[in-house]
């Protein structure tokens, strides 16, 4: 019975070093693993369910951005039927010159500056076109709106020098 209580007592003089030392009983190791192993799952679980969020999330953008793409085309569909009938040929016909001639004389200065000057009214038409859509006022009447035909006219006029420029130097060379 001495030799039991000795070895008692020399484990919980061990166990008494351990804990001055930081050490830790076997007991404690288990539970402290146990806790690691409960925390590991709780984040793999919190993963996992993040994903499924996200796969959802992703599902639901991709069906509203199909419906606001359905929505414009029709818009711009109604629109561009109406104002077709009345210029899309001339207008074409134009555009279609006026790069014609940017394309073959673009290193001259005029033209390469009245082809910056188109490209920066198309971006900003397509800027306005962008914030009406996302103040949920693009419909029919926007196609007549001053806004939208100034920038129409801007760029026609820019398309129309363009193509006199283009034919004063086809004259001359």
């Amino acid at each position: 019975m001495a030799e039991k209580k000795s070895s008692a007592k020399a484990k919980s003089k061990q166990t008494a070093s351990k804990a001055k030392k930081g050490g830790k009983t076997k007991s404690q190791k288990s539970r402290v693993q146990a806790q690691e192993k409960d925390f590991i799952k709780t984040i793999e679980s919190g993963l996992k369910e993040a994903g499924e969020q996200a796969a959802v999330l992703a599902t639901e953008i991709a069906e509203k951005t199909s419906k606001y793409a359905a929505d414009i085309f029709e818009i711009v569909k109604k629109g561009a039927s109406e104002a077709y009938d009345y210029s899309a040929v001339v207008l074409d016909d134009l555009y279609q010159l006026a790069e014609k001639y940017a394309k073959k004389y673009k290193n001259k200065v005029e033209i390469r500056k009245l082809n910056t000057e188109r490209d920066d009214l198309t971006k900003k038409l397509g800027s306005l076109v962008h914030r009406v859509y996302k103040l949920k006022k693009l419909d029919a009447t926007f196609f007549t709106d001053k806004s939208l035909t100034d920038f129409l006219v801007k760029i026609d006029e820019v398309d129309k020098e363009i193509v006199k420029i283009g034919k004063k130097l086809d004259k001359r060379g």
